[in-house]
């Protein structure tokens, strides 16, 4: 619209691909995969507004509710799942906060690292100049667990971590 002009998408558009949708039907809810560099969500600021759930509302005009039902850091890249009505977007958000759902994550490594299972523990605040970014930190930062696991040793740039979230 006039009142938010969509910057210029990122390189890489999102795929939407509808999975659930009666021959003829519409969709009730979709899967898409998100480019790094593009929001979840719009932001609160109009260069903010491009995202994932500004573009599923373009390209599937009778979605209600929120869409989204969770999200994707800016910088990551990958699959996420759109509720198209309001009784699919409550049964996702249900599923995902009840812990129902699994992740798998895949980070870019510059070098093999020295074992095939470890564990990554540096205590991180939020870097506030640059939100939501957090950095490493002394004290009296959060430890984030994520082990990462490589079934078969795998030289760089991908090792698949398992991250641990409360």
């Amino acid at each position: 619209s006039s009142e938010h002009p969509m910057p210029d998408p990122p390189p890489l558009p999102p795929v939407l691909c509808v999975l659930d949708a009666e021959p003829g039907g519409t969709p009730s809810w979709a899967v898409v995969i998100k480019p790094t560099g593009l929001h979840a969500v719009p932001g609160r600021t109009p260069d903010k507004f491009d995202s994932i759930q500004a573009r599923a509302r373009i390209d599937f005009p009778h979605a209600e509710g929120p869409i989204t039902v969770h999200r994707l850091d800016r910088d990551t890249s990958g699959l996420m799942i759109l509720g198209l009505t309001r009784a699919a977007h409550s049964h996702l958000s249900v599923q995902f906060q009840d812990r129902k759902v699994t992740k798998t994550y895949t980070a870019l490594l510059e070098r093999t690292p020295p074992a095939n299972e470890s564990e990554l523990n540096l205590p991180l605040i939020v870097h506030w100049p640059n939100r939501p970014r957090h950095h490493v930190t002394p004290a009296p930062g959060q430890p984030p667990r994520p082990p990462y696991r490589s079934p078969t040793p795998r030289p760089p740039p991908h090792v698949p971590p398992t991250p641990i979230t409360t």
